[in-house]
């Protein structure tokens, strides 16, 4: 099977300082991954470098078997991959409205109805601008805006940081019905137990270098690698 996106041996540097060091990652059709670390490990970066914001010092980026290092970013996004990063990014002066209309891609099946019936909060908040909305519904409307594009991958940097419980549960929810409709996500978030429920794979970064890279299941029964890369006591 090709992966709609894959690094290999991967590198990229800030400056003179290296920060990711020949990473392999894939992320299939319809497959969940996980990628996990403690803070500062690299992952941001790895998604950076994997949409194209970051140019690859050494090794390569595969966009559906075929090389993406020239690639720009608007490029990849049209082909597919569709990103909410860590801060959101939203457009704070747009209306929820105009911010969803932005990214919408027709012919699929994420529409602007269907966003809002995933995302009542929004349908309630339609003609509100974007820095008008609280931090959770600012989330709800990140992935709306993404799944507009209708993603064959979708990205998803620190999904529930900051969100009341109530609201991550929404979320965790809905990333859920996203993979049942058969949409490849990346996914990035502290929470590492709900992260593990929801993946099929599991990559962990330590210092810019995978170090696990398998089923949840595995890493789970590792007790010493959960606690030493990830902090989590079983």
């Amino acid at each position: 099977m090709t992966a709609i996106l894959e690094a290999r041996q991967l590198s990229a540097t800030y400056g003179t300082n290296l920060v990711l060091d020949g990473i392999q990652i894939a992320i299939n059709q319809g497959e969940v991954v996980g990628l996990m670390g403690r803070n500062g490990m690299g992952k941001t970066t790895l998604i950076r470098a994997l949409l194209g914001q970051l140019p690859a010092r050494a090794g390569i980026v595969l966009l559906d078997g075929k090389d993406a290092n020239g690639l720009p970013p608007f490029r990849r996004a049209l082909a597919g991959i569709a990103t909410v990063p860590e801060g959101r990014g939203i457009f704070a002066s747009l209306s929820v409205r105009e911010n969803l209309r932005l990214a919408a891609r027709p012919g699929g099946v994420w529409t602007e109805e269907r966003v809002l019936t995933l995302f009542p909060r929004l349908a309630e908040r339609i003609g509100h601008r974007g820095n008008h909305l609280s931090g959770g519904e600012q989330q709800m409307l990140a992935i709306g805006r993404a799944l507009m594009t209708n993603p064959r991958l979708l990205i998803l940097d620190e999904a529930t940081e900051g969100l009341a419980p109530l609201i991550r549960d929404e979320i965790w929810r809905t990333i859920r019905l996203v993979r049942d409709e058969g949409v490849a996500i990346l996914v990035v978030d502290k929470t590492v137990s709900a992260v593990l429920s929801l993946a099929d794979k599991a990559v962990v970064l330590v210092k810019g270098s995978v170090v696990f890279d398998g089923p949840p299941a595995a890493l789970l029964a590792d007790e010493a690698a959960m606690h030493r890369h990830l902090g989590v006591d079983r």
